[in-house]
């Protein structure tokens, strides 16, 4: 059975992945809507029903590394503007949720 603290990460992970399948909605990366998407799947198998959250979170967990790797689709994804300034700024948001997603998988136990 997950613990309250458990169940809480899985609901900061949701709301995690919602925030970055909103930037790669509008920003493109069809392939990474749709890796998203069923890394929200999982997370939501793991709050419906918590003696799987474990295992759960370990499958997204594992879904999100091989989006990551070096080269991957995902790890090369970036907001891009013509302006650097811009660029910069939009793309601020995005590395604090990858950053996020990794330390809240991290805490996960």
């Amino acid at each position: 059975m997950a613990s309250d603290s458990q169940i809480a990460s899985v609901q900061r992970l949701q709301a995690l992945f919602l925030k970055l399948h909103a930037i790669v909605s509008s920003e493109g990366g069809k392939n990474l809507v749709r890796n998203v998407s069923h890394i929200l799947a999982i997370l939501g198998e793991a709050e419906e029903d918590p003696a799987l959250s474990a295992e759960r979170v370990a499958e997204a967990r594992s879904l999100y590394r091989s989006m990551s790797v070096v080269k991957g689709e995902f790890a090369e994804f970036h907001i891009w503007r013509e302006d650097f300034n811009e660029r910069l700024e939009l793309n601020q948001p995005l590395e604090a949720i990858r950053e996020s997603i990794w330390k809240e998988f991290e805490s996960h136990v």
